[in-house]
């Protein structure tokens, strides 16, 4: 995984709190939040300045496309010829998995492995 960075522009820092309150209400177990949504915001060709789209539809796509680029081999397949649309279809089931485990609530006393162990996937 990248190290990114983890901090905004001043200017910025509004549009990213609300995009973080968005993402612990859409996806309460994931354990990268924060830097999903600050990377997002300092990309300018992200879906987090896309003004037509929802905070709601932002941090949807926002966190799909995280996990299809850090979680799976998306990247893999593009490399290897494949054609977007069809490496998206070929990642999907293992996107929505993700995507199910971290929009469920976090459990009182659960471990942090259990969270962390998705950070661990290529």
């Amino acid at each position: 995984m990248v190290l990114r960075q983890l901090n905004v522009p001043m200017k910025e820092q509004g549009k990213a709190q609300e995009l973080l309150s968005e993402a612990s209400r859409q996806f309460p177990s994931c354990p990268n939040a924060k830097e999903i949504v600050y990377a997002a915001v300092n990309n300018k060709r992200s879906a987090a300045h896309d003004e037509t789209l929802s905070n709601y539809e932002k941090i949807d796509r926002i966190f799909k496309a995280w996990i299809r680029h850090d979680f799976t081999d998306y990247e893999e397949r593009i490399a290897r010829g494949t054609n977007r649309t069809q490496a998206r279809t070929d990642t999907w089931p293992k996107v929505a998995s993700i995507i199910r485990q971290w929009q469920q609530r976090k459990q009182e006393g659960s471990s942090n492995e259990s969270k962390g162990s998705l950070c661990s996937h290529s």
